[in-house]
């Protein structure tokens, strides 16, 4: 079997070698002293990501994992296939009704109606669906963008919010609103945002 071990360290770029390595790179675990790159290894298909200093146990239950996916026949073909489709879905429509995530060893396709909120995350933005989480690697600017019209609504640097699942707002600290979801989440506005969303509320 083919299968590389990367341990992340001050002195090793893990990340930079799995760019760097592209396509040819074999199945990969990647063992690191924080879960700081967690949401990454998920979003690259990584066979797992070890948070050290771990137990033989927890090296073999990695093994295991990364022999069952080499042992997926074509496995790697249709990750390929599938992350070309993601690609292509990306491009063809700046303002998608759906959009394909990553779920586990699988990917699905979500309504964008049924977005509750989007949250910033450094490199990723993060989709709250009902009790559920997707990572998407992407921008609050181009998330923004693609759900324009979508009756989706910027609120902060780092939210974007679906009107359809706001419970109430109400003012907060005089320059900034603050939003209940139908969830229970809360959520304070920016105050950049502030005229804006006047604008919007005043219209209803």
């Amino acid at each position: 079997y083919d299968i590389a071990i990367l341990v992340a360290s001050h002195e090793l770029d893990v990340w930079q070698i799995i760019d760097d390595t592209g396509d040819s790179l074999p199945t990969t675990i990647v063992v690191a002293e924080s879960e700081a790159g967690a949401a990454r290894a998920f979003d690259l298909q990584l066979a797992d990501y070890i948070v050290g200093p771990a137990s033989c146990e927890r090296f073999a239950r990695a093994i295991d994992h990364a022999v069952a996916r080499i042992d997926r026949a074509g496995d790697k073909e249709v990750f390929a296939r599938l992350h070309s489709l993601l690609s292509s879905i990306k491009e063809s429509s700046n303002r998608p009704s759906r959009f394909l995530v990553n779920d586990k060893r699988k990917y699905s396709f979500i309504q964008a109606a049924d977005i509750d909120w989007v949250e910033a995350a450094d490199n990723y933005v993060i989709l709250h669906v009902g009790e559920k989480q997707y990572f998407v690697r992407d921008t609050m600017s181009s998330m923004e963008s693609r759900l324009e019209g979508e009756r989706f609504m910027r609120i902060h640097r780092s939210a974007i919010i679906n009107v359809d699942s706001v419970k109430s707002i109400e003012p907060w600290s005089g320059t900034e609103f603050r939003f209940v979801l139908n969830d229970g989440t809360t959520l304070i506005s920016g105050r950049r945002y502030r005229e804006r969303l006047r604008s919007v509320l005043l219209r209803g």
